[in-house]
């Protein structure tokens, strides 16, 4: 997997470095041991998330012996089949390994599911990760690309995801204005997603 191109490495640099995040306006859900505080969905606010937003949640056991939690959203209109964009918050335990070892492996699926794609940290902490994934074509849908902004936690044997994904168009990586997202709105989502944090377990 490889980073980004400079010119599209300058997208990290416009989201100032996660300060404290304030409770106000966070969505507050028990995600096993932990409280996990994150901002709702981008199109919406905490309150009205739910009446903005098609919502799935579902929580059980998977095949590799964990438990895994997930609440996702798509705007209201949008279907999980054939969404535009997608917000989500995930939890699974127990799991061995850091949030980089995760975030790595989530780097290596797009690289296998997409044309090109590329990686680009903003936070680079062994239990903590926020970075960039960008998909320019799907290998199965050449004309349609991705961008994903996302953030790890792990907590013990706990590991917490919130993630936004924003389809569009194809692009190519030297063409950063053709992105499904522009600079002002990476930036923004960036400082989305790192609001979201545990009350226990940091």
């Amino acid at each position: 997997m490889r980073r980004l191109t400079a010119a599209l490495a300058g997208l990290a640099a416009l989201a100032a470095t996660p300060g404290a995040a304030q409770d106000t306006g966070l969505i507050s859900i028990q995600t096993y041991s932990e409280v996990t505080l994150f901002a709702p969905p981008p199109w919406s606010s905490a309150e009205h998330a739910a009446t903005a937003s098609e919502v799935v949640r579902n929580q059980g056991p998977t095949g590799n012996g964990t438990d895994y939690f997930i609440l996702e959203f798509v705007p209201k209109g949008q279907s999980f089949e054939a969404w535009i964009e997608l917000y989500a918050l995930t939890a699974e335990t127990p799991l061995e390994g850091s949030a980089r070892d995760y975030r790595d492996g989530m780097a290596a699926s797009y690289q296998a599911a997409c044309r090109d794609s590329a990686l680009q940290p903003i936070l680079d902490e062994p239990a903590r990760q926020i970075f960039l994934l960008f998909c320019t074509a799907y290998a199965g849908d050449p004309k349609v690309g991705e961008i994903a902004v996302m953030h790890y936690r792990k907590a013990g044997d706990v590991l917490i995801r919130n993630y936004y994904h924003k389809r569009g168009e194809a692009y190519a990586l030297d063409a950063p204005d053709a992105l499904p997202l522009s600079r002002d709105e990476t930036a923004e989502l960036i400082r989305h997603v790192a609001a979201m944090r545990q009350t226990r377990g940091e």
